[in-house]
């Protein structure tokens, strides 16, 4: 493969933060955007930290 694969997570749900997180530095992977409707960056952020069955995410 040539270069890295760029990413689009559409809804930022439980979901959608699974997958950053799984996803998150992994060197053939690019996140280059998220859409969600609901709530705003600030509020994203915290969902993403914040988890109540993973834990704190402390990466990023």
């Amino acid at each position: 493969m040539t270069g890295k694969m760029r990413i689009g997570i559409n809804g930022f749900g439980r979901m959608g933060r699974l997958a950053l997180r799984a996803g998150f530095g992994h060197p053939d992977l690019e996140f280059v955007h998220i859409n969600e409707i609901n709530g705003g960056a600030k509020t994203a952020a915290h969902l993403l930290e914040f988890d109540s069955v993973h834990g704190r995410w402390t990466k990023g």
